[in-house]
């Protein structure tokens, strides 16, 4: 009687012990706190569960890949709580750094600007360029439903023309920050660089941007501003040969703007609109083309605010700032 007992005891104990081990392995990772370098690694036999954090009003979640492949991205948000009718940028970070993105905000930037108007979930899903290995990561934008912000950012540089590779002090300055705030500052640059006083060495002619937030002490962020400046690299003085005359009408505009200019050789000519957050908002590309030139913008959609118009050819690009009112 006692061997039968300890018989059946020892097949329910084996009947346990399978059913345990045939259990999918989750592997939970706390990331409450992430900083830009980090990264985590996930291979085949691992379900990652990812988690948000926030630090300083910026965000990031990572989430790992299911291929045994080593590719990692992340998404960072800075800052991710804004007021309503606010912007702010996102970037995406991918280890190895050969991939395309996509957003479901259908962009395939690394860097994307958004203005929700709620709360929204942005995701991104970095492909490597050759194989199939791809991995997706999600930062949450916050929206305060109300804002009396009027603060203003002043974004400048210590030179404005340069040769190609100088370096270039940039300098942010904001005014009218909310009592009881300060001021922080990110720039749009590859890697972002963060301070109100940044040096950038362009090697073609470049619209930086700024994204000052006014951030409490508990690193929320209920004000936000952007500027921008444009430091032009040589070879403008190319361009200035080969496009003349130009003109942009009226200034500020509330329904439509008018450009002309002249190309003086047949050459493929690219015009730009660029908002403040350094997103194309118009682009248009004229293959060869020689002659006066003429076109007219229709802007009632834009969001008010400071553009810049680029005029890119192969020898250079000429820019003129453009107010949408």
């Amino acid at each position: 009687m006692k061997k039968q007992i300890t018989i059946l005891g020892l097949i329910m104990l084996l009947c346990i012990a399978l059913n345990t081990f045939a259990q999918p392995i989750i592997a939970q990772t706390d990331l409450s706190f992430v900083n830009h370098n980090q990264s985590l690694i996930a291979n085949s036999m691992i379900s990652a569960i990812p988690y948000s954090s926030e630090n300083n009003g910026q965000s990031a979640i990572k989430s790992l890949s299911t291929d045994d492949c080593n590719l990692t991205v992340t998404a960072v948000a800075d800052p991710s709580i804004i007021n309503k009718g606010a912007s702010t940028i996102i970037k995406a970070y991918a280890t190895p750094a050969t991939v395309t993105y996509n957003w479901n905000t259908n962009e395939t930037t690394d860097q994307i600007s958004v203005s929700p108007t709620t709360t929204t979930t942005y995701t991104v899903t970095a492909s490597q360029t050759s194989g199939n290995c791809t991995a997706s990561a999600q930062t949450i934008i916050k929206v305060n439903p109300s804002s009396n912000c009027s603060m203003t950012v002043t974004a400048s540089a210590d030179q404005t023309i340069v040769n190609q590779g100088a370096q270039v002090t940039l300098t942010a300055t904001a005014k009218d920050i909310p009592t009881g705030k300060s001021a922080t500052y990110s720039w749009a640059t590859n890697p972002p660089q963060f301070g109100a006083s940044i040096t950038v060495n362009p090697s073609t002619t470049t619209v930086y941007v700024v994204l000052a937030s006014a951030v409490g002490t508990d690193g929320s962020s209920t004000c936000t501003a952007t500027g921008m400046v444009t430091v032009a690299v040589t070879g403008i003085d190319d361009i200035k040969q080969n496009v003349n005359n130009i003109s942009v009408y009226p200034i500020p505009s509330n329904n439509q703007i008018n450009i002309s200019f002249t190309s003086t050789e047949a050459q493929k000519i690219n015009i730009k609109l660029i908002n403040a957050l350094g997103k194309v908002a118009y682009s248009k590309s004229i293959n060869i083309y020689s002659g006066e030139y003429n076109k007219i913008i229709d802007v009632r959609t834009y969001a008010a605010g400071l553009y810049q118009l680029q005029i890119e050819t192969p020898k250079g690009t000429k820019t003129k700032e453009v107010i949408i009112n």
